[in-house]
């Protein structure tokens, strides 16, 4: 793994993301053990570089539902924390990151964990702001952004 992008973040006062993307294998646990062995890997030789940010479940698609993501995020969860309790994780979310909905429903057990949700504009449209709004309107997620303006297409 080349350092100087962890200390160049550290330096400069940034944040480097750490993404454990799924696409083509859609599901997160096809690749577990591997996922395991990255993430130790990472979490233990910069358990002290505090600018990271653990993004471990990126884009789970097609048939992969929230029960398979959070099987998988309590176990790569727990690595990590192993090695630096207080790190923030992005967890991915459903259909690409775009159904928050289960999160909300069945929350991770840990503290410092945020869910992702991907809104691109040219394809997303306001049905998605919609199904956004529903979750926050619940009132058991925090949200740190906002639909501030609509674009047409």
């Amino acid at each position: 793994m080349n350092q100087f992008f962890f200390i160049y973040a550290v330096d400069n006062d940034m944040y480097v993301i750490v993404d454990g993307h799924i696409l083509e294998d859609n599901d997160p646990n096809i690749n577990i053990d591997a996922a395991k062995a990255f993430f130790e890997m990472i979490s233990s030789e910069y358990s002290s570089v505090p600018n990271i940010i653990y993004e471990i479940c990126n884009e789970p698609n097609c048939d992969t539902d929230w029960n398979d993501v959070y099987g998988y995020s309590e176990q790569i969860i727990k690595i990590i924390r192993n090695n630096y309790t207080d790190s923030l994780i992005l967890v991915g979310t459903p259909d690409y990151d775009r159904n928050l909905a289960p999160c909300v429903r069945k929350p991770l057990p840990y503290d410092n964990v945020m869910y992702v949700l991907h809104f691109y504009t040219a394809s997303h449209h306001e049905g998605l702001q919609i199904c956004y709004g529903l979750v926050r309107d619940t009132g058991r997620v925090r949200h740190y952004f906002t639909f501030d303006q609509k674009y047409s297409v």
